[in-house]
């Protein structure tokens, strides 16, 4: 058995599915976990995973490590707490709510350590606002613990002593405070697999994106930016570095991989990084090309929305951006969330397999576009749809995305083509008809002079 059987049959029977990890890291860890029970082979470790439940939590810990702690990277918290939480609590009124995403959470502590901070900012005026912090995770063992938010004491070696005096109980083992917890909602997600939680103003994603592949990655960069209202910021580990040349977020502090979600907003207030720690600064406003290119932005949206044509548009790695009411109808897909996710892992994609394909080919010939047709079933209707992919290209010539637009042709093909027989029939029809106009004109009266 190889390696890919055996993630395949993770993925099938167990609902794990690890295939878009790294396949050298995966590897490693999936042989130091069968060393760990003796096993030689694949085919022994499948038949270990079949009599045995709870392995594929063990091979989850065995893989995924779960190393965290409270602020990680304390000159990085120092950044979130000092300049990134003011610029994005500061507007709020009382009843306003502030929502964040933590993906990937493991045991908690870092969920813990962005509560704290939201916390302390806003003091006892934090019964006013609506506050909703996000925590998931594929691993469920590693929830639990992050959900009880009891802690040994070495492990709170970063916590400033007024802040573990004041949010966690002074027991042996210490307990995050209820203030704290009721702030926190843990759910298990798969941050490969499963759709993003929407609307949030902070994302924490750290040290995460690493165990994936580079597609994999991409994807879930497309989902946090998906997930994210504009301006918001994407908090990623120090390794991580997939964003450099990014268009879907800007840098704010790239040491700290602190990132914000690219926007352009008139009149918008400057985000300033304390000085001595970064000499970056971002303008919520943006420059007046910024502007302009956000006002494009917002016609081009409006334009969809009333086209009749279907239309997609993927960016450059083939990752849905953009979508219209008219393209889900016709490709019998409403109501679906498409947006973030990469072509071949959608319900387009699987609506027609053929779209994958012939994508590829678009980018080995990225100069003209690419036109196809594509039989779907909807309702155990078939139809026909008349597929166009466009490049997008900049002006230098790169590629930058791809337009898909389609139209529905089914009408053209319910005329059954004329078989041989037809034909002729058809063509002595003609002849005849020929013959009779030219004897009806020699046997038509002259005219008297």
């Amino acid at each position: 058995m190889k390696l890919d059987e055996l993630l395949h049959f993770l993925a099938e029977e167990r609902d794990l599915d690890l295939r878009g990890y790294k396949p050298t890291t995966l590897e490693r860890r999936i042989r130091k976990r069968m060393g760990q029970l003796s096993l030689a082979d694949y085919d022994a470790y499948l038949e270990y995973i079949r009599a045995h439940a709870d392995e594929t939590n063990q091979l989850l810990n065995t893989i995924l490590i779960n190393v965290t702690e409270f602020f990680r990277d304390p000159a990085a918290w120092d950044v979130i707490r000092e300049d990134i939480l003011p610029y994005l609590l500061k507007r709020l009124r009382t009843g306003d709510s502030f929502r964040a995403w933590v993906a990937g959470c493991s045991t908690g502590e870092e969920v813990y350590s962005l509560a704290i901070l939201v916390a302390e900012y806003f003091g006892p005026r934090i019964t006013e606002f609506d506050i909703k912090i996000y925590a998931t995770d594929v691993d469920d063992s590693a929830l639990n613990v992050a959900r009880r938010g009891e802690f040994p004491p070495e492990r709170l070696r970063r916590v400033r002593p007024e802040w573990r005096n004041k949010y966690f109980s002074n027991a042996k083992l210490p307990r995050v405070t209820r203030e704290i917890r009721r702030m926190l909602i843990f759910g298990r997600s798969d941050l490969a697999q499963d759709a993003p939680i929407s609307h949030v103003q902070m994302i924490v994603c750290r040290n995460v994106l690493i165990y994936f592949d580079s597609i994999t990655q991409t994807n879930i960069l497309s989902r946090l930016h998906y997930a994210l209202d504009p301006g918001g910021i994407l908090f990623l580990g120090k390794s991580e570095s997939k964003l450099s040349n990014s268009t879907m977020f800007r840098p704010v502090d790239s040491r700290w991989r602190i990132f914000r979600k690219d926007h352009s907003q008139p009149g918008g207030e400057i985000l300033r990084i304390s000085a001595g720690r970064s000499n970056e600064v971002m303008t919520e406003g943006g420059s007046n090309k910024d502007q302009e290119v956000a006002q494009i932005k917002l016609y081009y949206r409006a334009l969809l929305e009333v086209l009749e044509p279907g239309v997609f548009a993927l960016d450059a790695n083939d990752v849905l951006i953009v979508d219209n009411k008219s393209a889900l109808a016709l490709w019998g897909l409403s109501g679906s969330k498409l947006v973030g996710q990469h072509i071949a892992d959608s319900a387009l994609g699987r609506q027609c397999p053929d779209l994958v394909q012939k994508l590829e080919e678009s980018h080995r010939n990225p100069d003209r576009p690419l036109k196809f047709e594509c039989p779907i079933k909807i309702d155990n209707e078939t139809r026909v749809l008349a597929v166009t992919l466009r490049p997008v290209n900049s002006d230098s010539g790169e590629r930058t995305g791809t337009l898909i637009y389609a139209d529905d042709v089914s009408h053209r093909r319910s005329f059954r083509p004329l078989s041989n027989s037809s034909k002729l029939r058809a063509r002595s029809f003609s002849r005849q008809m020929k013959n009779w106009r030219l004897r009806t004109k020699n046997c038509s009266p002259q005219t008297k002079s």
